[in-house]
């Protein structure tokens, strides 16, 4: 009770700086993001209309792994702040050492642990299962995908170029289709032209076709005049193989899942979410060893050496994931963590004096 006031003043400058770190990399990522997908729907492989829809799903999984590291640049950013404008020094001489910071913050430090955890634990294997689904289901349908007027398509294997004049969504119905198909058993093209078409698959074979109905059929060599004709009320072009099922990476398997599989990469996967979110604590202690300046310095000169250890870190963790996925060390992100851990608390030690070498 007796700092409250200075606490809830710190947490806040942490707390702010957090969210407007968290912004600026999410928007960042988003960005990266959304070039993809416009890329995918430029080429016909994802609708245009789902492409808002896809960006959205990312922003669990995104925030699941960049609100540890938004936490770690706001204590950095926030405190070097109160540093770099002599507020620290004032608190300090008032009785508000490292321990009583680390007390105001603590309440903090625990909401963010929580989040991180409900994000990797529950909400981006959620959204990043929704997302793989619909990619999968959109890929599938090729009809719907074929949206924009005037534009010519390729299929996967630019074994078919298809072009469609309008597209009814609800009725999944196609008007004005054109389809050429080059194979290679056979010397020449096959161009089907018809009034409309919508896309049926043979539940028995799992195989797509475009199902044509009112229109022509034309077979030759382009540029020789030996070339057959026939017009047809129905008429169905083979387009490949439907998956009945998508599959389920382990970033999109749940919790109980992964808990429950034995495979190296169902165990990566889930220690993977439970150091992220105890990262939090680590990256916390050492972001409030490294937020101490000078007050000349300016509150960003720390923030290169930060940036580094940070890389460091998470480049480790990144390592340790791949050896547990090989089967090669399987407690290797669990050790990381500790380790990690264990330098935060030693450093954080020194700074309050509790270790005689620090006299």
């Amino acid at each position: 009770m007796r700092y409250l006031i200075i606490s809830r003043y710190v947490t806040l400058e942490v707390m702010l700086t957090m969210l407007a770190v968290l912004l600026v990399l999410l928007l960042i990522s988003l960005a990266n993001a959304f070039v993809g997908y416009l890329g995918d729907a430029a080429q016909g492989v994802l609708p245009l209309r789902l492409v808002l829809y896809v960006l959205v799903l990312n922003i669990p999984y995104l925030c699941s792994f960049l609100l540890p590291l938004a936490f770690f640049f706001g204590i950095l950013l926030g405190l070097g702040r109160l540093y770099a404008d002599s507020e620290m020094t004032a608190l300090l001489a008032a009785g508000f050492g490292p321990t009583q910071l680390l007390r105001s913050l603590l309440p903090l430090i625990t909401l963010v642990v929580v989040l991180t955890g409900a994000l990797n634990f529950y909400w981006a294997p959620q959204t990043m299962h929704e997302l793989i689904r619909t990619l999968a289901k959109a890929e599938q349908d090729l009809l719907s995908r074929l949206v924009l007027p005037g534009r010519f398509q390729a299929t996967e294997g630019g074994q078919y170029v298809i072009y469609v004049q309008a597209f009814d969504q609800e009725k999944k119905q196609a008007h004005g289709i054109f389809i050429a198909q080059q194979k290679e058993n056979l010397e020449g093209a096959n161009v089907v032209t018809s009034q409309t078409g919508y896309q049926w698959t043979d539940e028995t074979t799992n195989t797509r076709y475009i199902i044509l109905e009112e229109g022509e059929r034309y077979f030759g060599t382009p540029g020789q005049a030996n070339y057959q004709q026939m017009s047809f009320d129905r008429y169905g072009v083979q387009i490949g193989q439907s998956k009945e099922q998508f599959k389920v990476r382990e970033r999109a398997q749940s919790t109980w899942e992964l808990s429950q599989s034995k495979t190296p990469k169902a165990k990566s996967e889930l220690q993977w979410r439970t150091s992220l979110s105890l990262s939090v604590l680590v990256l916390a202690l050492w972001a409030i060893l490294l937020a101490q300046i000078k007050p000349r310095q300016g509150k960003y000169a720390k923030a290169l050496p930060a940036i580094l250890v940070m890389i460091l870190y998470i480049n480790v963790l990144i390592l340790a994931k791949g050896w547990v996925s090989d089967g090669v060390f399987m407690g290797a992100m669990y050790l990381v963590v500790v380790l990690g851990l264990i330098v935060g608390v030693i450093g954080f030690a020194r700074r309050v004096h509790y270790w005689p070498w620090n006299n």
